[in-house]
């Protein structure tokens, strides 16, 4: 994967001891009622240049989730190690310009955070195979826009600037559920509906052999609960059931998040495709806009140490994500 040239988000960079301060701004105080960040969701990776996807807009790597996203690097092992942190940025509030589905390239050293406002994606990777990495990232409010997108239209007079203050967003987490995601062969219908089949061949010859379909009605909320617009997929260390055939693990490589349907038949032609995107434990990751989900396993052929054939369920934790934004689907 070739590196971009230059970063078209604003991003700032401190010390993450530095980001947890005090605010001294007046325009920076908390409200007196203020909504707190959504918590703090924890991120792995696997320590051999895997990319790891964190947070991600379903509707495609162009279009903008409605928050501000803070990354945090907090632990590494390993010499010299590093975290690309890999960006889908967009105009945010500029107008008449088009949003390109090109990846930005930001390094993180240990102890250092990055605050990108209303990207499409972020993965992150390790920039060495000597190790692995570790940290947290977080759901802020967006940047306050430009006043014109904060007075009222068609008002007698312009009405007064409502900046928000800082951490205030309005995103409610749901209470977290336990889901053992079923797998069937692929691409027969046994899990809920047949899919096309994978067009080409898959890296190394491997195609996918099953699917686990995680449907949305098994995670949505029901009112009057608010309506679930997202959904937070936290795994821990034991995230296969394999009928103790692998423990409760699997291959990286060959266990692959897909959010978007239309990606689930086509052909993954790279491990760095950014539309599959490898399972790992104790990690979380965000969908935005989120409908059903798909964990596909491979490889294709059986016969194999890590056969498809054996993995029976995959095991996560759901919070459903909620917010006021107009839902664009």
């Amino acid at each position: 994967m070739s590196k971009p040239t230059r970063l078209s988000a604003i991003v700032s960079i401190a010390l993450a001891a530095a980001l947890t301060a005090p605010a001294a701004h007046s325009g920076d105080l908390p409200s007196a009622t203020p909504t707190p960040a959504v918590e703090q969701a924890y991120w792995s990776t696997p320590g051999d240049g895997t990319l790891t996807l964190l947070l991600r807009n379903k509707l495609g790597f162009q279009n903008p989730i409605p928050f501000r996203a803070r990354v945090c690097v907090t632990n590494f092992t390993g010499l010299a190690n590093a975290v690309n942190l890999i960006v889908w940025t967009t105009p945010g509030y500029v107008t008449n310009i088009s949003s390109q589905q090109e990846p930005q390239t930001h390094t993180l050293a240990l102890g250092e955070c990055a605050e990108i406002d209303q990207p499409a994606a972020i993965i992150v990777q390790d920039s060495t195979t000597s190790g692995i990495a570790s940290g947290y990232y977080q759901i802020l409010e967006r940047t306050a826009p430009p006043l014109a997108f904060l007075n009222t239209v068609g008002a007698p007079a312009p009405a007064p600037a409502r900046v928000p203050k800082r951490h205030e967003h309005d995103v409610k987490v749901g209470e977290p559920k336990s889901i053992s995601v079923a797998c069937a062969p692929y691409p027969d219908g046994a899990a809920g509906g047949a899919f096309p089949p994978v067009s080409g061949p898959a890296p190394n010859g491997d195609y996918y052999a099953r699917y686990c379909w995680l449907k949305f009605a098994d995670f949505a909320t029901k009112p009057p609960l608010p309506p679930t617009r997202g959904a937070r997929i936290c795994t821990d260390g034991n995230y296969v059931d394999s009928g103790n055939k692998y423990g409760t693990v699997y291959a990286i490589s060959l266990l692959d998040l897909v959010a978007d349907k239309d990606a689930v038949g086509t052909e993954k032609d790279s491990p760095y495709n950014y539309n599959f995107n490898p399972l790992t434990g104790n990690s979380c990751r965000d969908i935005f806009y989120a409908g059903d989900l798909f964990f596909m396993v491979g490889p294709g052929s059986h016969g194999q140490y890590w056969d498809a054939a054996n993995v029976n369920a995959i095991q996560v934790t759901v919070e459903p994500l909620s917010w006021a934004d107009k839902d664009p689907r």
